[in-house]
């Protein structure tokens, strides 16, 4: 018996694969991966999950050197993702429509929790 993923489940898994096969082509050793997140906060509880995997540790088990900037706000943390600064930003799904009415290229691609605004990871196009 084949196991099938649903159609939804099945864009996410392809959308995250291609996400670390991206990151793992562009560098010669994951030890030396260094990933630029921006982030709304400090202190934000929406935005907890990023704030804990830098201070347990999470990051460095993993082979990445995560740098977390902080902004005022998620249309900012966009804005400097957008402009290259960062690699990846987290925003809420209200900062993120508001980027793809202006025409700004870029995506979501997975939700840290259900509570609205529904923080996102999100990379430009």
């Amino acid at each position: 018996m084949r196991f099938q993923f649903l159609p939804r489940v099945r864009c996410q898994f392809l959308l995250l694969l291609a996400f670390f096969a991206l990151s793992l082509c562009t560098t010669a050793r994951a030890a030396d991966m260094q990933i630029t997140l921006a982030s709304p906060g400090p202190g934000n509880l929406l935005y907890m999950p990023i704030d804990l995997a830098k201070k347990i540790g999470a990051d460095t088990a993993e082979g990445v050197s995560l740098q977390v900037r902080y902004f005022g706000g998620g249309p900012l943390a966009a804005q400097d993702m957008l402009e290259k600064n960062s690699d990846f930003s987290v925003l809420g799904m209200p900062a993120l429509a508001e980027q793809r009415a202006s025409g700004n290229p870029c995506f979501a691609s997975h939700q840290f929790h259900r509570c609205p605004p529904i923080p996102c990871w999100c990379a430009a196009i």
